[in-house]
């Protein structure tokens, strides 16, 4: 069973760590953080969505089986345009079973009913095959490449730009 949970500051270490593999430093332009300012995310993240102007960010924990897998996250808030951005990050261990596509499924579900955004966005790494796929079987669609978007490893990487409607979620 996958469910998405609040994050408590405890799980920093286990987040740290993610953040530290091979495969999340491969395709993902992460910030060099320590585990103290990772707490103090934890502790400033928002996870009650029914009041978007809480947080800047909201971040929740997978939970698979009473083991924790990952985080998805959501950022980025337009409160004007009514769009935001998702995020998410699977332990390596647990990479390649689903978790990730019924983690982000949760997310989107929970976004869209609790909230009153009518767009999501994803950036992926172009060559992030899997998280493509993930997001397409989720439902979100390409919509284009931003060429060099983000700085990977020094150097410019091609993002994949994917978005979901509301519209598109409800049928």
């Amino acid at each position: 069973m996958i469910e998405i949970i609040p994050p408590l500051t405890e799980y920093a270490e286990l987040w740290f760590q993610w953040r530290s593999q091979a495969e999340m430093l491969r395709y993902n332009p992460v910030a060099v953080k320590t585990l103290e300012d990772l707490r103090a995310r934890l502790s400033k993240a928002g996870h009650d969505l029914s009041d978007l102007n809480s947080a800047e960010e909201f971040v929740f924990f997978i939970r698979h089986d009473n083991t924790l897998v990952g985080t998805v996250t959501l950022k980025n808030i337009n409160h004007m345009m009514m769009y935001a951005e998702i995020g998410y990050g699977i332990d390596a261990n647990y990479q390649g079973r689903g978790l990730g596509t019924g983690a982000v499924r949760l997310l989107v579900n929970k976004i869209f009913s609790e909230t009153k955004l009518r767009r999501l966005m994803a950036f992926v790494a172009e060559e992030n095959i899997a998280s493509r796929k993930l997001l397409e079987k989720v439902g979100f669609l390409q919509e284009g490449v931003c060429r060099e978007h983000y700085i990977i490893n020094g150097q410019p990487v091609n993002e994949v730009l994917y978005g979901l409607l509301r519209s598109e979620w409800e049928r």
